[in-house]
């Protein structure tokens, strides 16, 4: 079986499209925000995982890291492009974009990361454990807050800064209905909790213009 990654032209007046080898199935993909770098994780959650980063324009390998287990969760470039966090044994982990160097480690205190998003500015991470909302400062590699902890049953599955960074969105389902909650990352105070009944929520993402 074969396991890529393909990139399509959407500007070409003709189908255009490239794939990219992994190797093995993959469950994250992320672009650096200046379009320099393409980064891929996988493994799954039985297996060694691995994430790989490419040179977007050349489609060159830039960076082979090997994670202590396949685990699942996302993958979040800097604002500025030079670094990748992702999870590795399910704890978030920093690396250096350009090499695969690790740049920064946290302790694994929660239960295994799922998901995580930096902020604008780049001073902190945002990631998700299961049914908690935590929020790191990069700097200092050490938690802020833990910005939510939802009830036993409760899954969180996706989270997002708005553009302006006044705003985290946390995504995911409680009981058999969809939850959402917003929160202000500056003191980490709820502003907004909205309910879905019977949706399943496993997305979550702003608009460029904050609409």
């Amino acid at each position: 079986m074969r396991f890529a990654i393909f990139l399509v032209c959407l500007a070409a007046a003709a189908r255009a499209e490239t794939s990219l080898d992994f190797g093995r199935a993959v469950d994250a993909i992320a672009y650096s925000p200046d379009g320099k770098y393409l980064a891929a994780r996988g493994g799954g959650a039985a297996a060694e995982g691995q994430i790989r980063i490419w040179d977007a324009k050349a489609l060159r390998v830039q960076a082979n890291i090997t994670l202590s287990s396949g685990g699942i969760g996302g993958l979040s470039f800097s604002p500025n492009g030079r670094f990748l966090a992702g999870a590795n044994g399910g704890i978030p982990q920093i690396w250096a974009a350009f090499d695969g160097a690790p740049a920064r480690g946290f302790p694994g205190e929660f239960p295994p990361a799922e998901a995580v998003a930096f902020s604008v500015d780049g001073r902190f991470l945002a990631s998700l454990h299961g049914r908690k909302a935590v929020l790191w400062d990069v700097a200092w590699e050490k938690p802020v807050r833990v910005l939510a902890e939802w009830p036993q049953g409760a899954k969180m599955s996706a989270l997002a800064f708005r553009p302006d960074g006044k705003l985290l969105v946390v995504a995911g389902e409680r009981g058999e209905d969809g939850h959402i909650e917003q929160f202000d990352p500056a003191d980490g105070k709820p502003i907004r909790i909205v309910s879905r009944k019977g949706m399943r929520l496993l997305c979550a993402a702003f608009s460029p213009d904050d609409l």
